[in-house]
């Protein structure tokens, strides 16, 4: 998945993800903003920017 000049912001996950959810692939971001999400799958602890 390729973001070019993009906003992920403010998005509250109730199944898969919280902003992006990516299975398998990268995400490449150019010039891109991915702030303020809030996930809901924090298994394995640590595998995305806002889980405890």
């Amino acid at each position: 998945m390729a973001l070019t000049a993009s906003f992920v912001t403010g998005n509250t996950a109730t199944t898969s993800g919280g902003g992006i959810n990516v299975n398998s692939a990268g995400v490449t971001t150019l010039a891109s903003t991915v702030s303020g999400n809030t996930p809901d799958n924090c298994a394995p602890s640590g595998r995305a920017v806002g889980c405890t």
